[in-house]
């Protein structure tokens, strides 16, 4: 899990020292005792060590390929709610012989006020800098693994890179990949995303539209 949330994880607002990272071996993952928090630099190397186990597949087997995926909860959803639902949506996608890969769970704290929609959306705005910053990282371990392969094929990284976002996270994960994609100097050298699933998205509909006012953050996505 990467945490966007104050008090040590659990809180409903956003950490003014950034995100932090933890892992989990047993649930109930509403339960943030079940979770041990770790560096960035572990976590890095845990996430890496994780990917590189997956299958190695031809080139032409591609949709076979194992996924590292990036989950991304919506509006009005507290720290115990996203961990359950995280943990229902890993035991039906990611565990077992037909597990699709690794998932992790990005939780942010949504302000959870109806009436204030509008500001939280400012708020979300706020947090997908610090989701910028992961996929910043993301990035460059990319860079890293494209140029290893380059000397090694056998080196080649095994996943795929995927998103799922629901509702307003959708909007955190729009800002978040134009503030990455204009950080790394745009156009990216490397695909950041290869799949990327926008449920119930609280986006622009045009905002893939040549000429739309957030047509940046399209082409970004």
């Amino acid at each position: 899990m990467i945490n966007d949330r104050n008090n040590g994880g659990i809180g409903t607002d956003r950490s003014n020292t950034g995100p932090t990272y933890w892992v989990s071996d047993a649930g109930p993952l509403n339960d943030i005792t079940r979770w041990q928090k770790v560096t960035p630099t572990s976590f890095q190397k845990l996430l890496a060590a994780a990917a590189d186990q997956f299958p190695a597949l031809d080139h032409a087997d591609n949709e076979d390929q194992s996924h590292v995926t990036l989950l991304v909860h919506g509006f009005n959803v507290s720290f115990g709610s996203a961990a359950t639902f995280y943990e229902s949506f890993c035991g039906k996608l990611f565990d077992g012989p037909n597990s699709l890969g690794l998932c992790v769970l990005f939780d942010w704290p949504s302000l959870g006020n109806v009436l204030g929609y509008l500001p939280d959306r400012d708020h979300a705005r706020h947090c997908a800098d610090d989701l910028a910053q992961v996929l910043s990282f993301l990035f460059n371990w990319l860079l890293k693994k494209q140029e290893a392969a380059i000397a090694d094929p056998a080196k080649a990284c095994k996943a795929k890179v995927s998103v799922i976002a629901h509702s307003m996270g959708n909007y955190v994960l729009q800002k978040a990949m134009a503030a990455a994609w204009t950080r790394n100097n745009q156009p990216l050298l490397v695909t950041l995303i290869n799949q990327l699933v926008m449920v119930a998205a609280d986006v622009d509909n045009d905002l893939f539209d040549a000429g739309a006012s957030d047509n940046d953050d399209g082409s970004a996505m």
